[in-house]
C-alpha cells in the first residue's frame, strides 16, 4: 500500500507541475556553479514556485544555494538521507540522477566556487 507521505509527494509534484526531473545530460565531473549547478537547480528546484523568489526559500543566486549548503542541509535533502524527515527531501517527486546529485556533492567539496 501506499503510504500516507508518498500520497503527499505524489500530491506536491502534480502541484508542481509533474515535471521530469531526469538529468541525462549532467556531467560530475564538470561541477561548476554557472555551467553544472545552477542549471541543474533551474530544472529540479527554482523552476517552480518552490525554490523561486517569493518561494519556501529561494535556489535562485549563488548565495542561496551556498546557504542551503551550510544551513538547510541540502546535500542530505537531495540524497533522501534517513536523519531528515520524508517531507524534506527534495525535490519531492523523487530522488535526482546519481550524477546530479554527484555533481553538486563535487562542487560542495571543491570549495563551492562562484565562476
Amino acid at each position: 500500500p501506499v503510504t500516507r507521505d508518498q500520497k503527499q509527494m505524489i500530491q506536491d509534484w502534480i502541484n508542481q507541475g509533474a515535471q521530469n526531473n531526469e538529468c541525462a545530460s549532467c556531467v560530475p565531473t564538470q561541477f561548476t556553479y554557472s555551467e553544472g549547478v545552477r542549471p541543474l537547480l533551474e530544472t529540479n528546484c527554482s523552476g517552480s514556485y518552490c525554490h523561486s523568489q517569493g518561494g519556501v526559500f529561494s535556489l535562485m543566486s549563488y548565495d542561496d544555494v551556498v546557504g542551503a549548503v551550510t544551513y538547510r542541509n541540502l546535500i542530505q535533502a537531495i540524497n533522501h538521507d534517513s536523519q531528515l524527515p520524508s517531507n524534506k527531501w527534495m525535490p519531492p517527486s523523487g530522488m535526482m540522477d546519481a550524477e546530479c546529485i554527484q555533481l553538486i556533492q563535487n562542487w560542495v567539496d571543491n570549495g563551492m566556487q562562484n565562476d
